[in-house]
């Protein structure tokens, strides 16, 4: 007696599962012989169907009157054989190709499942400067020069490039994250002023890290009203927009990474002292309640 190989008997199983399955676990479309989904019906799954493949399957030619679909799922039908002739798709049932104009037409079909639309990127990156070229978008994620290729990004060929609120391109001059690099973390219409165009071979796209920002308070240990402040210079008016009095703060801190300079008058004049820490009371420093401009800075 003969054994069966691994292979048959797994292939016997699954035909035996399959017999026991209803119909409608394989129905991505099915086709009826008349309108209101009466008659003979034929259920396919997504492929091409020429004639002789319909034939096959027991579909005459010009025979059919309605047809379903699973969600997810389209049909495009054919008026002639070998997908010739006029065409229509659906991507949901129709009870009577009549008024399509479609009945006892069909001599051909293809059924397609529906793509789900890519997701929008968080940043884009094209060809030419100004936005033009290609635009490919991308997701958070390392790309390396392999991957740009797949997306159909060349090898030094971008010069542009769109960040959303939030994430940062890191751009890098060679393949596997090295050389010079670069962070975005806005838009960028011409990489050319970065020293930077026709020179990206490896891509980061990440969340941003938010920037370190120092915090000035009204009081002495660290009491009253408090304002953050991001790396920047910010005279007497622009303190006054942030909320903050002239001759009235009493305490900062200072994170690693930074440091404050504070002045006595406005535009950066008179006294100043820098800080790279916190102080919790400016008297000391013969400082309290004197301040009316400030720099920040990265050290």
């Amino acid at each position: 007696m003969k054994t069966l190989s691994i292979k048959r008997l797994a292939a016997l199983s699954v035909l035996s599962i399959a017999a026991y399955l209803p119909a409608s676990a394989f129905a991505n479309a099915t086709l009826y012989q008349h309108c209101d989904f009466g008659g003979a019906s034929v259920t396919l799954g997504p492929g091409d169907y020429d004639l002789p493949a319909l034939n096959a399957r027991g579909i005459r030619n010009d025979d059919i009157s309605s047809l379903s679909l699973n969600p997810g799922y389209r049909i495009t039908i054919y008026e002639h054989h070998r997908f010739g002739g006029r065409s229509l798709t659906f991507s949901g049932n129709d009870s009577c190709l009549v008024n399509d104009r479609f009945n006892d037409t069909l001599s051909s079909l293809k059924i397609r499942k529906i793509q789900p639309p890519p997701r929008p990127g968080v940043a884009t990156v094209y060809q030419h400067c100004n936005y033009g070229g290609y635009g490919i978008n991308l997701q958070p994620g390392n790309y390396d020069l392999a991957d740009l290729n797949r997306l159909g990004i060349r090898n030094d060929d971008l010069s542009a490039l769109k960040v959303k609120a939030g994430y940062e391109i890191v751009a890098y001059q060679h393949h596997h994250f090295g050389g010079k690099s670069l962070i975005f973390r806005g838009n960028d219409n011409c990489l050319v002023d970065n020293q930077f165009n026709d020179t990206i071979s490896s891509i980061r796209v990440r969340r941003a890290t938010p920037p370190p920002v120092a915090t000035l308070y009204q009081h002495c240990n660290f009491a009253g009203y408090a304002r953050n402040l991001a790396p920047g210079r910010y005279n007497l008016g622009a303190l006054t927009r942030l909320g903050i009095r002239n001759d009235d703060l009493s305490a900062l801190r200072v994170p690693n990474g930074l440091e404050m300079i504070v002045y006595e008058h406005d535009n950066f004049g008179g006294r100043a002292l820098t800080f790279r820490g916190n102080d919790a009371c400016l008297v000391d420093n013969r400082f309290n309640d004197i301040i009316s401009s400030i720099v920040i800075r990265r050290r």
